[in-house]
């Protein structure tokens, strides 16, 4: 074997090993965070279905009115959805306190697992000002994504019941189907229903928090850090995960290709990422 085959062959075995570690580090993450989902997951379809509920018992009360024809020439739009908007409100909570909860337990195992396995001279609070302002600001910007998601969902079931002349109960049944399918559907192939989608995209984002946190704050005592995008190189990485995994160690401050600090960079994305100590150079 000449020198260029040995190095061919260095690199492949150097290769395979950075997977089977991406591997391993992405499966460790998903463990730890299996019991934070295993509690969200359940509280936030019983939420889901609470909404559901709540916004058909408002809409009963103009059951009496309900067209047999177009739903907008019998009803002012703005009094259905002044009525869906107050079943989203009363039950926000439903979905706030547990999501906050989760978020807060993932967010402080990141960090502390991230001091841990770096070994760094840090102690990791959720009293911590950045941590606190990530858990007030994402989590009231997730709750407008979750019920404007919501809204949308419930406002193509009403245009579609009034095109095609829906009765109020089979307007009722699909609006409860839908929250139901929140509850046990799969709107991805490997995700079990919307509630599930959220409990892990959620969990993992504020894991990926913790962790990007304690490297930031070595970053401000003047320790340089860095990190790289895992991903699970298969047929479901995105264009935009492939990139990030691309660019291979990148200056802690710096986003990713995609515009993300940290994983996940979608919903239902099942990348991860490490981090370190920026290397002396060679």
């Amino acid at each position: 074997m000449n020198r260029s085959e040995l190095l061919i062959d260095c690199q492949i075995i150097k290769e395979a090993a950075q997977r089977l570690l991406a591997a391993v580090r992405m499966t460790k993450v998903e463990r730890a965070l299996q019991p934070i989902i295993k509690i969200l997951e359940p509280r936030l379809a019983e939420g889901f279905r609470a909404q559901g509920k709540d916004i058909l018992k408002r809409l009963e009360a103009i059951r009496g009115d309900w067209p047999e024809t177009k739903l907008e020439e019998a009803i002012d739009p703005s009094i259905w959805w002044y009525l869906i908007e107050l079943g989203l409100a009363d039950s926000v909570g439903l979905l706030r306190d547990p999501i906050a909860a989760a978020m807060a337990s993932a967010m402080l195992l990141g960090g502390t697992t991230a001091i841990a396995e770096l070994r760094l001279p840090l102690t990791f609070s959720l009293s911590n000002p950045r941590a606190t302002f990530y858990l007030q600001q994402h989590g009231g910007e997730l709750i407008s994504q979750i019920n404007g998601t919501t809204r949308d969902r419930i406002h193509d079931i009403l245009v579609q019941g009034s095109e095609e002349g829906w009765s109020y109960d089979t307007t009722a049944k699909a609006i409860t189907n839908e929250f139901e399918e929140f509850a046990v559907g799969r709107p991805q192939e490997h995700i079990r229903s919307r509630a599930h989608l959220v409990a892990v995209t959620e969990s993992s984002k504020a894991y990926g928090e913790g962790e990007l946190q304690v490297t930031m704050e070595m970053q401000g005592r003047g320790i340089d850090m860095e990190k790289k995008w895992l991903n699970g190189e298969d047929e479901k990485v995105c264009a935009d995960c492939i990139a990030n995994a691309e660019q291979d160690w990148i200056p802690v401050t710096q986003p990713f290709q995609s515009g993300d600090m940290t994983y996940p960079a979608h919903p239902a994305c099942r990348c991860g990422m490490f981090q370190r100590r920026v290397r002396a150079k060679d």
